[in-house]
Formats: C-alpha cells, sequence, structure tokens
C-alpha cells in the first residue's frame, strides 16, 4: 500500500517539502516559529519551501496580525492540480516536435554567426590543426606550398595524420610543389585519405596554408617565419568564396601528384 510519504514523493515534492506537508496536515493553522520547533529545519529553508508549496497549490496561507499561518489545502484540491498537470503533459508531448524544430532554428543561427580566432607560435597552430581532427569532419579542403611540415614538427604531423586516418576523414589538397607522395609513413594513409594536386607556383603562389572544413576557413603561417601565427574564421560567404575556387583550381588547373 502506498504510504503518504510514497504518494508525495510520486507528486514531487523533496523530502524537506514532504516533512513540512506532514506536519501542517498533523498540526494545522502553523507559523514558521512552530514547524521550526517540531522538525528542526532552519527557518530559512522552511520559508523557502513553503513559498514553494504555495506556489504549486499544495500549502494556503493566511495573514493574522503579524503572523503568518500556514496549513495545507485540501487533498481533493490534488485532483485539479493533477489533471492541470496532465493537460499541460498532454500539451508539451504533442508540441514536443515543433518544439524540437524550433530550438534547431536556433542552432542553425549559432553557427552562422561570423567569428575569428587567433593563435600564436606552434602550440596555437597545433590547437588549430587539432581542432580539425575534433570537427571529424568528412572532408577537408585546401592550398598549400607543401605539406603539414611547412607548417609544424613532424612528430605532430605524422600524429595528426594517424588520427585523421582512425576517423576516416577525407583531405583534398593542392601543392605548389610538385613532389610525389611520399612524405608520410601512417600505413594507408596516402592511399585511402588523400587526393593531392600540383599547381604551378608562376600561376598562383601559395604563401600560407589554407585549410577548409564545414563552414571553417583556417589560415597557417609557416614555422619558418618569425612570428607565426594562425587564423581560425567561420563566415559562411568567405567559406563559399573558397570553396568555388578551390573547386575551379581541383577540375580545371590542377594537376594530379604522381605517387611513388
Amino acid at each position: 500500500m502506498m504510504t503518504p510519504i510514497d504518494y508525495l514523493t510520486k507528486l514531487g515534492l523533496s523530502k524537506k517539502q514532504v516533512k513540512i506537508y506532514l506536519d501542517l496536515a498533523t498540526y494545522p493553522e502553523s507559523t514558521v516559529v512552530h514547524i521550526h520547533k517540531r522538525i528542526q529545519l532552519p527557518r530559512s529553508s522552511i520559508y523557502l519551501e513553503l513559498e514553494r508549496l504555495i506556489d504549486n497549490g499544495y500549502v494556503i496561507s493566511k495573514k493574522v496580525g503579524k503572523s503568518t499561518f500556514y496549513r495545507i489545502s485540501n487533498p481533493k484540491i490534488l485532483r485539479l492540480i493533477l489533471e492541470e498537470k496532465n493537460e499541460k503533459l498532454q500539451f508539451l508531448t504533442q508540441n514536443l516536435d515543433t518544439f524540437s524544430e524550433s530550438i534547431k532554428e536556433f542552432e542553425v543561427a549559432k553557427n552562422t554567426q561570423k567569428t575569428i580566432n587567433i593563435y600564436k607560435g606552434q602550440a596555437g597552430i597545433k590547437q588549430l590543426l587539432w581542432n580539425i581532427i575534433i570537427s571529424k569532419a568528412d572532408l577537408v579542403i585546401g592550398f598549400s606550398p607543401g605539406q603539414l611540415e611547412h607548417v609544424t614538427d613532424r612528430d605532430f604531423a605524422e600524429k595528426w595524420r594517424e588520427e585523421f586516418r582512425n576517423l576516416n576523414m577525407h583531405n583534398k589538397i593542392i601543392f605548389n610543389k610538385p613532389a610525389p607522395l611520399t612524405w608520410s609513413d601512417i600505413p594507408n594513409f596516402l592511399e585511402e585519405n588523400v587526393e593531392a594536386k600540383t599547381l604551378d607556383e608562376k600561376k598562383i603562389k601559395f604563401d600560407r596554408m589554407i585549410l577548409i572544413y564545414k563552414d571553417i576557413l583556417t589560415v597557417c603561417s609557416l614555422k619558418t617565419d618569425s612570428d607565426q601565427y594562425g587564423i581560425e574564421i567561420r563566415d559562411d560567404l568567405l567559406v563559399k568564396s573558397y570553396i568555388q575556387m578551390f573547386e575551379f583550381l581541383w577540375n580545371h588547373v590542377a594537376k594530379t601528384l604522381k605517387r611513388l
């Protein structure tokens, strides 16, 4: 058999609220001082919980002179409260799909905001590059004067490639240097995760490594620069422009790199 404590708990009352409610059921028309003496909860806590019980319709209060007296509502009123809660629950359930779609619109709005993050030195460049891994983007495209070792050290570059391969990500890249694909020792990385082409620097010279993924464009200066930096830009129009330029060069100008 369900006890009053069980019922009140199922109703959503906290342990403190249950204690106060049952005390008032036993001793109607009590002040906070009376309740405090009987259940030994701090007065500030009793005041707070009583306000919550009143807001939910479980307790009512009345002022007599300078004192406020509390008592529980007629338990039959609980039926009305539960019916109201049930109506709200039905409404919320019926409109859950609409709510979910509305929330997605907020996320889209957030993602279309323009942001620029600037990174300094090798630590910053590595963070910028690792953000690409964290994104788990299906495709990363870009332009570069050479491979990753042009912007960071060999150990990190190979670690990056290994994680890139493990996540089954794909890279389409246009280089200035017409060297065959031999630069990575990560098994199957060059065969399965990279498509590379070359473009004579006399036509277009890439002084910086530019990588594009999802809606983000990144720019990395070379590690030979005295003050190396990286820039991460979220700008939908700018990214689309660079993607169009990449696709044109990839399809009509750049030449496929040989594999050894």
